[in-house]
């Protein structure tokens, strides 16, 4: 069954359900249904007609566009208008003492109170002043007040909600947006070191360059294809990093020495892909030099509660200056508080010798 027709079903039991509990109250009512049940239903069937033009008219109209005073006038003209008709009809009025024989047999209410008069003294009537040109009913009025209540309380918090809805799907979408434009300002940065070194190599005419640019091929295969997934394996992201390590050691000298360790489950976990990978460029720009000994030491453990990604490298002379907050940890900074919101802790240490990364990702549960 479609929306629209559960909604349908939905209202039609509701209005049955008030059309009942005004039933039951028939016998407390001198609406002379008997007589004239065509007054009974077409006062009903102006509650209904309210509902409707208050929830679908005046609240979206005036209320969601800030007009309240105009809002309240015409609600308060429509009150006027059903207390009008009420009074016409009886619709919800006490019953006399004639209704009340009529109804239960020997329950005539008894005569008002009228006070003793003492000699001399003159008894005035009680002074009723008449503020309304038309009798007003208890029942009249809570009827029209809840057929209100219900109508732009529904319409309000519904309005609301779907704010809400669209404002969230707006989120996202920028949410989405973003990460996808970091992804662009990661790729490029990834290709350009890439392609450096393969400059590099040309220059030197070295025999491994054909095999360094089928790696690279193989990177941007991956770029091209895996990056537009929101999640791949781990095992792949290892892969790239395997990779770019093996064209980064080819312009290396043996004054750099580069560790790399993994550590638990590897072929079950999924991560955002190329999330791994600017924090290893970022120790291969500032933590290498040519004629200095230096280390890269990357480890990586994953396990049933999340991971652990540990970046080291030794901080050169000529970059003790630089902050830690470079462009491309900026962006996967920002990345992490995307993806993985509240799950994820980042540790940038500068100490006296080492720059460290650590990085904590929890799983989802």
């Amino acid at each position: 069954m479609s929306s629209v027709k559960v909604n349908i079903l939905v209202h039609a039991l509701i209005w049955s359900a008030f059309l009942v509990f005004l039933l039951l109250f028939i016998p407390f009512y001198d609406i002379q249904l008997l007589h004239k049940p065509l007054l009974f239903f077409g006062m009903f069937l102006f509650l209904v007609a309210y509902y409707y033009f208050n929830s679908l008219f005046l609240v979206p109209r005036l209320v969601g566009q800030k007009k309240v005073v105009e809002f309240i006038v015409l609600t308060l003209l429509l009150l006027a208008l059903y207390l009008y008709l009420s009074d016409l009809s009886g619709w919800m009025h006490m019953p006399d003492k004639t209704s009340v024989e009529r109804i239960l047999p020997g329950r005539v209410p008894p005569p008002p109170f009228k006070p003793e008069r003492l000699p001399g003294q003159e008894v005035r009537p009680p002074h009723n002043p008449e503020f309304f040109p038309f009798k007003l009913s208890t029942g009249t009025v809570l009827s029209f007040l809840l057929v209100f209540m219900v109508s732009s309380g529904t319409r309000i918090i519904g309005q609301w909600l779907e704010s809400e809805r669209l404002k969230n799907k707006a989120e996202q979408e920028k949410s989405e947006a973003e990460l996808s434009a970091l992804k662009s300002q990661i790729n490029p940065h990834f290709l350009f070191n890439t392609l450096n070194n393969i400059y590099h190599m040309s220059l030197e005419q070295s025999k491994e360059t054909p095999e360094t640019i089928l790696k690279l091929a193989n990177l941007m295969r991956f770029v091209l294809t895996e990056t537009q997934q929101n999640q791949i394996p781990l095992a792949k992201e290892i892969e790239v990093i395997n990779q770019y390590l093996f064209l980064q050691k080819l312009r290396l000298t043996n004054k750099t020495q580069v560790i790399f360790s993994t550590a638990g489950d590897m072929t079950t976990r999924h991560i955002s892909p190329l999330l791994l990978l600017p924090f290893v460029e970022n120790a291969f720009k500032y933590g290498v030099g040519a004629h200095t000994a230096t280390i890269i030491d990357l480890a990586l453990k994953a396990d049933k509660a999340g991971l652990v990604f540990l970046v080291k490298n030794s901080i050169l002379a000529d970059h003790s200056h630089l902050e830690s907050t470079h462009t491309g940890l900026q962006n996967v900074r920002r990345r992490l508080q995307l993806i993985y919101p509240n799950q994820h802790k980042l540790e940038i240490i500068k100490q006296e010798n080492w720059f460290k990364v650590l990085l904590t990702i929890k799983w989802d549960q």
